[in-house]
């Protein structure tokens, strides 16, 4: 792995938290303390994440790159209350804020009606409307990432998460997936838009390898993401279980590097679906950043990989 300069894969996450302490309301200016150097917000988020990079430890860094796991929350990544990185807390949401850990499941939320039938409108302002909803109950829980919109395309009927996305029609699913995600993140709440991708079938999801030709990937899978990246700006992508053309998702060059960040220019991180990751070296050099829920391949291997 590169030492010099910082892994992508790292630098991007922080920023993603950065960018999120930066644009709450509440933040002070400039906090006393020894974080003054990435807290203040009169910097631009790319100079607070490098500075922030740069007063971390290696193991700092490999902790923000993997969830933590514990029985109470499996979906969070650890702060560091020294740095002043606060929790990365995190939600499923597409047809409304999910059901989650004990710590907020007396704290009602509302059941939405299915997203296919959001998309059966054809009116991106509901999308909006539906944002709206999703954006003000995550901070009314106080949790600060969702992982919505769900993007993949119909194509098998009994897909179990085709409730949960837009239907069958690249053009729509972006318009609707679009406004969706501003509205979301409108309210300081990140938007996690998944799964990446031709996640469109349930027999064998976890493992399946979906052969796709360019040109099907280009007109038929892809827009909706690349809407959501190019227009929508959203801050984080989750990588799929399945394999394309080959190589799983979560360790894919070509749709994570080459696609996503080169073509595109992504400059948010990437999520890997619960349980996805199936490498450490491959994965974070295809540009995969965040493992969840647990260090299964981002914690310990991590940094031996890394001082290898």
């Amino acid at each position: 792995m590169n030492p010099s300069p910082p892994p992508r894969f790292v630098l991007l996450s922080l920023l993603a938290l950065a960018m999120s302490a930066c644009s709450s309301s509440s933040q002070p200016t400039a906090p006393a303390g020894p974080c003054d150097a990435w807290m203040d917000t009169s910097l631009s988020p790319d100079a607070r994440a490098q500075a922030l990079v740069e007063a971390m430890t290696l193991e700092q860094k490999i902790d923000q790159t993997h969830g933590d796991a514990p029985p109470e929350d499996f979906r969070v990544v650890l702060g560091i209350e020294e740095l002043c990185i606060p929790d990365l807390t995190v939600t499923n949401g597409p047809a409304g804020v999910g059901p989650g850990p004990e710590i907020f499941n007396n704290v009602p939320a509302t059941a939405l009606p299915s997203p296919l039938l959001l998309a059966a409108t054809w009116d991106p302002v509901m999308a909006g409307k539906y944002g709206d909803v999703q954006g003000i109950e995550m901070n009314a829980i106080g949790r600060n990432l969702l992982e919505a919109p769900d993007v993949d395309l119909a194509r098998i009927p009994i897909n179990g998460r085709t409730f949960e996305a837009y239907g069958e029609d690249p053009w729509l699913i972006s318009r609707i997936g679009v406004a969706n995600i501003q509205a979301i993140q409108s309210h300081d709440i990140i938007a996690m838009v998944k799964h990446y991708t031709v996640n469109n079938q349930e027999a064998q999801r976890n493992f399946i390898n979906a052969v796709v030709s360019e040109r099907t990937l280009r007109e038929i899978y892809l827009p909706p993401f690349e809407a959501a990246v190019v227009e929508a700006e959203v801050s984080s992508v989750m990588c799929a279980y399945n394999s394309v053309n080959g190589a799983f998702s979560c360790e894919n060059e070509e749709i994570l590097t080459n696609i996503l960040k080169g073509d595109w220019g992504f400059r948010g991180f990437v999520q890997s679906d619960f349980f996805a990751m199936k490498s450490t070296v491959p994965s974070a050099n295809a540009g995969m950043d965040l493992e969840m829920p647990r260090a299964d391949f981002f914690g310990p291997p991590l940094l031996e990989a890394v001082n290898d």
